[in-house]
Order: C-alpha cells, then structure tokens, then sequence
C-alpha cells in the first residue's frame, strides 16, 4: 500500500492519464460501421501464409542454466525458468513439452561447449539460452538513526543485497545460429530489524537471490515479448465517420487481449541507382489498439489517426507491439 501511495505522490496526474485513454470497445457498436474497398498492398501474403499466421505458433524451448553451486543452493533455476516461459506464453508463444526439451539441452550443450554443428531436434524454432553469470550476496550493519532532536527514529538494520547477472540467448534452430543476446542485471535489497551489529549472511538471503533473478528477466519483459511478437496480417477495413477498423489475422489463439498495441507494416520496394540492385523495406506506417472484438483466428482493430488509417493496404502487416505498463513505468523510477 505504501508503494502505491508513493505512486500517487510522485505522479499526481496518473488518474488523468489513466481516464484519458482511448476507450477500445467495438462489439456493442460494430454494427455502425460500414465495409469500404482497401486497395491491395503491393507485396501482399498468400493465402497459405494468412492461414499459417491464423493456426501456428512460434514454438520455443527454455534452456535452463547450468547447475553452478549458486544455482542449486538458492534454487535459481526454477525462478529463472518459470519466468521467461511466462513472458513467453503471454506473447502467445507455445512453449514446448519437457521431453524435447531435454533432447534440445543435450544438443545445446554440446553445440555451445564444442562450438560443433548443432544436429538436434528441430520440432521447435527458437531455444532460450539461459545463463548465470554470478550472484553477489552481501550484508551491512545500518545503525539507529535520530532527529536533530536527538529523538530515534528508527532501529539499527541490517541490510542485505543480492546482485544477479546473467544472460538471455536466442538460439534460431534452423539458422543453428545466437541472433540475439539480452543482458540481465539486477540488485535487489531487504532491511531487517536487528539488535546485533552482526549481520551474518545465511540461507534466508536465498529467497533475495532468486528474487533478483526473476525480477532481472522481468526487466527485460518486452525486450523478449517484441522478438518473439506474432505477425498478422491486415484482412478488411470498416468505417464509421472518422473512425477506422482493421480485421486482422491474429486473434485469442495467439493470447491477444483488448487494449494491446499494434504496429502496422508496409513492404515497399527500393532501387539503388546506383548498383540497380532491388531490395524490400517493413516501412512503419501506423500505430492501432485491439478493440474487444477478438476471435480465435481473427479480431478487429481501432487506429485512430485517420489519415494514416487511410494509407493502410489490404494485406499489410501487423505486429502485437508489448509495452511497459504503466506500474512498471512508474515503478521503475522509484528507490
């Protein structure tokens, strides 16, 4: 509660943000809006692409770390494990069985160490790679502190920390090749009363490890969600006076909840003058929010700058763009 209190007192303008937003109910009004003809973008999916983005999901396997003395005595794995599969589910990753999941370390593993050909099983398409590369554990005597009236204020403490660092690899398995490293960092700290100047460390600063590694990976929530975000594509338009609706590929079957942002693509084509060689640029061309209209293989969403709604084509991309939210914005500016 004092946390939240301390929100509000650092941010006095938070309920008027939060009323402010953009309201993304659609159901009870969609019957106002009227189909209209959305030009065709020039390099559009085919059907077989819509289709595979409608029923298939990035399947991604979570590589644990290795079993260091660290590791196993504060339990670092489980926290670590469980809270990348999280994030990753919550992108509408499916995180593969346990089975495979040992068959894909053993091959890891020997790919990593050997720095051989990686020949394991290919039944998924990403595996993280985690990894810990020390956890620093510590603790200090912090003394009764007083007033200028001489009057305590508070008791004498000691203050524990735990430091975790580690690392978040993406392993593309049919590339059988790193294309992505995230850092982790974390410091995380606990004040406990005491009567004693000694603050000795024991087995309870365990549970601040393992709380340093989990909030290290949820530092990097979005950073991992927008990797691995799914990719849609734009099916039809609906207007309603100013207002503009998009149906697109992507629905429950891929997590989507209301609210979520979303970034609209354009493939464009571009020739160098100066070697005629012919490339294709993702052009970002719009920002839209998923409206409350959501099935399994399809939902509808707002944009709401009109104009650049208008620019959108029939078959133009789409991304789930994952933000901080605004506790975790806030949150993350406090001691």
């Amino acid at each position: 509660m004092a946390r939240v209190k301390n929100l509000l007192l650092f941010f006095p303008g938070l309920m008027i943000v939060l009323s402010g937003c953009v309201t993304t109910k659609l159901v009870d009004s969609f019957g106002n809006y009227t189909d209209v003809h959305i030009e065709k973008a020039e390099f559009s999916p085919t059907a077989e692409e819509i289709e595979a983005t409608q029923q298939n999901k990035l399947r991604v396997v979570v590589i644990p770390p290795e079993d260091k003395k660290i590791v196993k005595d504060a339990e670092l794995k489980e926290a670590i494990v469980s809270s990348v599969e999280k994030h990753l589910t919550d992108a509408g990753v499916e995180v593969v069985t346990q089975s495979l999941k040992n068959k894909l370390q053993r091959s890891l593993v020997e790919f990593q160490s050997a720095k051989i050909d990686y020949k394991g099983p290919t039944d998924a398409h990403y595996a993280v790679i985690c990894s810990v590369n020390s956890v620093d554990l510590n603790s200090e005597y912090v003394a009764a502190s007083k007033d200028k009236d001489g009057k305590q204020t508070s008791g004498p403490s000691c203050k524990y920390t735990a430091r975790f660092k580690g690392m978040i690899k993406i392993y593309n398995i049919m590339e059988k090749r790193i294309i992505e490293s995230v850092e982790l960092n974390h410091l995380s700290l606990d004040y406990r009363d005491t009567s004693s100047s000694s603050c000795k460390i024991g087995k309870s600063i365990y549970e601040l490890a393992r709380s340093a590694a989990s909030d290290a990976v949820d530092e990097v929530r979005t950073q991992l969600q927008n990797f691995f975000s799914p990719k849609g594509y734009i099916l039809a338009k609906k207007v309603n006076e100013d207002k503009r609706i998009f149906r697109i590929s992507l629905g429950r079957h891929h997590n989507l909840k209301q609210g979520q942002h979303v970034d609209i693509y354009t493939k464009q084509s571009f020739t160098n003058e100066l070697t005629d060689e012919i490339s294709i640029d993702e052009v970002k061309i719009a920002e839209g929010k998923v409206t409350d209209y959501i099935d399994n293989t399809f939902a509808w969403i707002s944009v709401s700058d009109a104009e650049k709604a208008d620019k959108v084509k029939l078959g133009d991309y789409v991304k789930i763009s994952y933000k901080l939210s605004l506790f975790e914005q806030f949150s993350g500016v406090l001691p």
